[in-house]
C-alpha cells in the first residue's frame, strides 16, 4: 500500500517534472532560429532595402538570428553560388529566404535538398519555364517549405487600370495612348506585370498600347527611354512603369517637357515614390510586397515551433497589396515615409505568441494596427 507520505512525494515529483517540461517547451520557443535572407540586390537601398529592414524588425521581435546576404555581382548565377555557399556553411542555418530566377529555379531548390536546408521563397512567383518542373512547395522538393509572392499580373493590371481611369477623366472622348517601361526580359515579375498592362489596355475602349520597352530596373535607362517614347508618340497620355525607381525617372523626364500632360506610375512603394505621389508628381504606386520577408519569418517561426502554415494561409499565398494615389495617400503617408518598422509588434501576428489567432492576417491595414510594442 502506498503511504500518504509516498503519495505526496510522488505528486510533488510529478508536478516538478511537468513544470520542468513546460519551462523547457517555453525556452525552446525562445531559442533563436538562424535564418539567412539571400537578397538579389547588391545594396540596402530602394525596394530591397525596405524588404531587408522590415524582415530585420520582424526577426528582432521573434528572437530570430537573421543574416542578410547581398548579391554583390547581381547575376542569377552569382545568386545561385551564394545559395550554395550559405547552405554548405557550418553551422547550417535552420532555413533560408530566397527568390526564384528564370532558368535556375530547380537548381536553387535542388541545393536545398542536397544540403538539407529548408527554403522559403519570397517575392517571386515561379517562372513560367520551370513552374511544372519545381511543382508546388513540398511536392517535388521536400525542403521547399512555402512561397509568399505578389500576383504580378494583378500588380501590372491594377496600376494600368488606375492610370487609364485618371487619363480618361482628364481627356474625355480622346484615345488614350499608353507605353510601358518594364524591367528585364529574363525577369518573371517584369513579364507578368507586362501581361497585366496588356490585359488592362485590351479591355478598355479608346485605349491604345503603343509599345513596351525594357528599362532594366535602372533609373538612367528609364529616363532615356521615356524621352525617346515622348518624342515618338506625341499624343502620349500614360507611361506605365514596372518599378517606382523607373517611374520617378519617367516623371522627371515629363516635368522637363512642360507641354506634355502625361501620367506616370510605378510599383514598390519606395519612400521617394510615396513622397512623389503625395506631391502629385506620380499618379500612383502599388506595393506592400516589401513585407514578404518579415511575414515569411512569422510563418517560419511558428512552423519551427510546431504550428505548420500548410492549411493557413497555405503553402503558397499572395502578398498583401494596395494601390496608393492622391485620394488615399494621406492614410498611409506618415507610416510609409518614416519606415519605422521597429514600431510594429510582429508577435501579434504569430500563432505561437497569440494562440487565439485562427487565421493569419498580413494585410496592410492590419499592419497599421500592430504598431504597439507591448511585448510579453
Amino acid at each position: 500500500m502506498i503511504t500518504k507520505f509516498a503519495w505526496i512525494t510522488s505528486l510533488f515529483c510529478l508536478l516538478i517534472f511537468n513544470v520542468g517540461q513546460s519551462v523547457t517547451a517555453q525556452e525552446q520557443q525562445r531559442i533563436p532560429l538562424r535564418i539567412v535572407l539571400i537578397s538579389p540586390n547588391n545594396n540596402n537601398e530602394d525596394f530591397w532595402g525596405q524588404v531587408h529592414n522590415f524582415a530585420k524588425a520582424s526577426a528582432e521581435d521573434l528572437g530570430i538570428d537573421l543574416t542578410v546576404v547581398l548579391n554583390e555581382v547581381g547575376s542569377r548565377y552569382s545568386y545561385l553560388a551564394l545559395i550554395k555557399k550559405v547552405m554548405s556553411a557550418q553551422p547550417k542555418p535552420e532555413a533560408v529566404l530566397a527568390i526564384l530566377y528564370r532558368g535556375i529555379s530547380a537548381n536553387i531548390l535542388q541545393l536545398s535538398n542536397e544540403y538539407n536546408v529548408p527554403i522559403f521563397i519570397i517575392n517571386s512567383p515561379p517562372p513560367e519555364d520551370s513552374a511544372a518542373t519545381i511543382g508546388l512547395p513540398r511536392q517535388y522538393f521536400k525542403n521547399y517549405l512555402g512561397l509568399l509572392a505578389p500576383n504580378e499580373k494583378k500588380v501590372g493590371y491594377l496600376l494600368a487600370k488606375h492610370l487609364i481611369q485618371v487619363a480618361k477623366a482628364n481627356k474625355p472622348s480622346q484615345v488614350i495612348e499608353v507605353v510601358g517601361i518594364s524591367g528585364t526580359r529574363d525577369s518573371t515579375a517584369a513579364r507578368q506585370r507586362n501581361a497585366g498592362l496588356r490585359a488592362a489596355t485590351a479591355e478598355q475602349d479608346n485605349v491604345s498600347l503603343k509599345q513596351i520597352v525594357f528599362g532594366h530596373w535602372e533609373a538612367e535607362n528609364a529616363y532615356r527611354k521615356a524621352r525617346l517614347l515622348m518624342d515618338r508618340y506625341v499624343n502620349l497620355a500614360i507611361i506605365w512603369n514596372a518599378s517606382d525607381l523607373m517611374a520617378l525617372s519617367t516623371a522627371q523626364a515629363i516635368r522637363q517637357s512642360p507641354d506634355k500632360n502625361i501620367l506616370s506610375g510605378g510599383v514598390d512603394w519606395t519612400k521617394e515614390a510615396i513622397f512623389a505621389v503625395n506631391r502629385g508628381r506620380l499618379a500612383a504606386s502599388i506595393g506592400g510586397h516589401f513585407t514578404d520577408g518579415g511575414f515569411a519569418l512569422v510563418m517560419l517561426y511558428d512552423y519551427f515551433n510546431g504550428i505548420d502554415f500548410k492549411q493557413d494561409p497555405g503553402l503558397t499565398s499572395d502578398s498583401s497589396l494596395a494601390l496608393l494615389h492622391s485620394t488615399n495617400i494621406h492614410q498611409y503617408y506618415d507610416f510609409l515615409i518614416q519606415q519605422n518598422w521597429q514600431a510594429v509588434n510582429f508577435r501579434k501576428y504569430s500563432k505561437v505568441y497569440q494562440p487565439a489567432i485562427k487565421k493569419y492576417n498580413f494585410s496592410f491595414s492590419t499592419l497599421l494596427l500592430h504598431q504597439a510594442k507591448e511585448k510579453p
